[in-house]
């Protein structure tokens, strides 16, 4: 008995200095230094949310880093968004503009009054047309798909009242993006977001490093690799359009009848810009498809793709060298573009918003 106490005496003692020499030396690699020869920000302050996965943390304030493009700031106000101030209900004289969309409407990189929903305000305030100041609320998280669009133009139609609601696509992925949920679920842990598989891994290691190291080979999440769309079979990009008709339908019905239309925008991005400025205009094949029936159930879309490649400038002045969301410049140069349309398209929607204040002086956000 007392060889048997020693013996595992000595193994508990050796068991127990494993793990902490492993806790030691072993990085953490969800909540460890990033690399710093990364191409993007390692998004951070996310938390779980039961409608789309993952969401801002209200309240949380951080900063966006990657060498060599960018280090600023960011803060979240108490209803998850980016902002200074939380948005009430109701917005009497002003027009209400939401915004929905992924990373390049979060504005990586950039300040908050540099990012497209600001600048877009800005575009409206400045061409002088009669109607009520414009609003623009930004819905944006990156890695947000077309199913993240649908469910939080439902979640903020009756919270916020907009006059129009804007879809901003980004071709690159949301295309796909929007059935990861499906194929690989994802979650937030410590502020970082991550899939099932590596959740699995994640709450193991909370508890035993050593066990973590030993047993990761048995993950019971299997890992779902996903065909990028420009790798993709025939069948697998029309797999991937097929997919997309109940979340577009779903989305054009959100606001019921004789809600605010909803309109989608096209954000280019630089790969896409590059591969336009060389002649190949079907750059992600299910894209085409999908537009077609969001034209033909009576969405109005927005393609700047001509007007980037008209633009004289090289790509550097519109988006970051190693990340490649767009600068100052390229939110700018969007929401110079897309103002004067939103008031062809919207006009007398914008015209009769808002009404007046109730003090008759200048609403306030």
């Amino acid at each position: 008995m007392r060889r048997w106490t020693l013996v595992g005496g000595g193994l508990l003692a050796g068991l127990v200095l494993a793990e902490g020499v492993c806790r030691l030396v072993v990085p953490n690699a969800i909540t460890g230094e990033p690399n710093p020869n990364r191409t993007g920000w390692v998004v951070e302050g996310l938390v779980a949310d039961p409608l789309v996965e993952f969401a801002f943390q209200p309240g949380y304030s951080g900063r966006m880093t990657v060498p060599g493009d960018y280090d600023v700031p960011f803060r979240i106000n108490g209803q998850g968004l980016r902002a200074d101030e939380d948005y009430p209900e109701e917005h009497p004289g002003r027009a209400r503009i939401l915004l929905v969309g992924d990373s390049f409407v979060f504005g990586i990189g950039v300040e908050l009054q540099d990012t497209l929903g600001e600048q877009l305000e800005r575009a409206f305030d400045a061409d002088g047309q009669p109607g009520p100041p414009v609003e623009v609320v930004s819905v944006g998280v990156p890695s947000y798909g077309l199913d993240h669009y649908t469910k939080l133009v439902e979640r903020w139609l009756p919270r916020l009242h907009p006059d129009l609601v804007l879809v901003a696509l980004f071709p690159g992925n949301d295309l796909i993006d929007y059935d990861l949920s499906e194929l690989d679920r994802r979650t937030a842990i410590e502020g970082r977001l991550v899939t099932e598989r590596q959740a699995w891994s994640w709450n193991l290691r909370k508890y035993s490093v050593l066990a973590h190291m030993l047993l990761q080979h048995f993950n019971p999440v299997e890992h779902a690799p996903h065909a990028r769309s420009l790798s993709a079979t025939p069948d697998e990009l029309d797999a991937i359009y097929r997919s997309t008709l109940p979340w577009t339908r779903r989305l054009l019905a959100a606001p019921g009848e004789g809600g605010p239309p909803v309109a989608v925008l096209i954000i280019e991005g630089r790969y896409m810009l590059g591969l336009h400025r060389k002649g190949r205009e079907d750059v992600t094949p299910p894209l085409g498809r999908v537009l077609a029936d969001l034209r033909q159930l009576g969405c109005t879309v927005f393609d700047p793709a001509e007007a980037w490649i008209a633009a004289d400038a090289p790509e550097s002045r519109f988006f970051f060298a190693r990340d490649a969301h767009y600068t100052l410049a390229g939110n700018r140069f969007m929401a110079d573009w897309l103002a004067p349309r939103l008031r062809e398209a919207f006009g007398a929607r914008l015209l009769a918003a808002g009404g007046e204040a109730p003090d008759g002086g200048s609403p306030s956000r």
